[in-house]
């Protein structure tokens, strides 16, 4: 998924990367809409409109004669009927598969690059912002700090590991060490290098602060070691509706049944089969 969500911000930016600047919730309608409209066109453009035409009024002529077959109990004429059908049915299925496939993979890059770029609030300037370390449950007991950054505020620089009890596997429990820290700063147009210095090394994070799109919320260094800021998902309906369905982000759920619904209207709209 990060390496998706990679490939998607490097295609994408060039033409998308304006977005960050507005609401993450608006930028993710604008995304969808702008998919419904591409679903839309090559649908057009890669399955014969007009065969689906002539197809579709064959199915209905079709239809009318195999219920006439049927009411006079001529069985031979319904199974030629259906046969025809059928045949219909494969030659029409070519395109619109090739249609759909497309389709798919234009829905999956929106929203690989939504996810990287827009499924979160970013930390707002001087508001505080939770930034988390955990590691192994051996890690408990020791000392770690951030180093101090020019522009950032803590409540503490220096935590101690504390075992926290989370949701394990199967129903169990599992105990890593956590150090938190509460930091606020201003808005950067480069991000704040976090330095967390630990007996064995230093672990990086680069937290952006007013910028939208940036970000990577959480970071694993290996060994167990990862670093996370708790960031605000973008919900299902914006600033309202649940964060996660199902263990499904609630801004995924929303693009996509916008693209569907769009892309229905649209299609109506302009009479694309």
């Amino acid at each position: 998924m990060p390496a998706w969500m990679d490939m998607c911000a490097t295609l994408l930016d060039p033409v998308l990367g304006p977005l960050t600047r507005w609401r993450p919730d608006v930028g993710i309608a604008i995304v969808a809409l702008a998919v419904a409209v591409l679903w839309v066109l090559i649908r057009r453009v890669l399955v014969n409109q007009a065969r689906l035409r002539r197809a579709s009024d064959d199915r209905k002529r079709l239809r009318a004669l195999m219920r006439l077959a049927l009411a006079q109990g001529n069985m031979a004429d319904v199974r030629r009927y259906r046969r025809t059908w059928r045949m219909i049915r494969r030659r029409t299925r070519r395109g619109r598969w090739l249609a759909g496939a497309v389709s798919l993979v234009l829905l999956g890059l929106g929203a690989g690059w939504c996810a990287g770029r827009l499924g979160y609030y970013a930390p707002a300037p001087g508001e505080p912002v939770e930034v988390r370390l955990a590691g192994p449950a051996s890690a408990a007991g020791s000392i770690v700090h951030i180093v101090p950054v020019e522009g950032l505020s803590a409540d503490s620089w220096i935590r101690r590991m504390e075992l926290r009890p989370v949701a394990g596997e199967h129903g169990g429990t599992a105990a890593p060490a956590v150090a938190v820290w509460h930091l606020s700063g201003s808005a950067a147009e480069t991000p704040y290098p976090l330095l967390l210095r630990r007996a064995e090394g230093t672990l990086r994070h680069a937290l952006w602060v007013g910028v939208q799109g940036r970000l990577d919320p959480v970071v694993r260094h290996g060994g167990g070691w990862r670093t996370r800021v708790m960031v605000e998902p973008v919900r299902l309906f914006g600033p309202v509706g649940p964060a996660a369905v199902w263990g499904v982000p609630g801004w995924l759920i929303g693009y996509v049944l916008l693209v569907f619904v769009m892309a229905g209207l649209l299609r109506r709209l302009l009479g694309v089969r």
